[in-house]
């Protein structure tokens, strides 16, 4: 399998500054780039528009569905209450 370079989108850029980095991140070899939902809520940039320009990994970060019962998480597994899958969370 080739290798593929993933860009974050960093934090804080408005809808034209994220277009422009989309941009500027696939004419400098990126094949990917990264929307963190943590970081950008949904509506906050236009997702459609930076797929046009490069693909899109979107990547599902943040609270837990279920914050309220640690370890009943809908999610397969949740590295944040360890739920899903029956796993738990490692405790250091």
């Amino acid at each position: 399998m080739a290798k593929r370079l993933v860009v974050t989108l960093p934090p804080g850029l408005g809808p034209d500054a994220a277009l422009r980095f989309a941009q500027d991140a696939r004419a400098r070899g990126a094949s990917l780039l990264e929307l963190r939902t943590d970081l950008y809520p949904e509506g906050s940039v236009d997702a459609a528009a930076l797929a046009e320009r490069v693909e899109l990994l979107v990547a599902e970060r943040g609270r837990c569905c279920r914050t309220t019962r640690p370890g009943r998480c809908r999610r397969r597994w949740c590295w944040r209450c360890g739920g899903g899958s029956g796993r738990r969370r490692r405790r250091w």
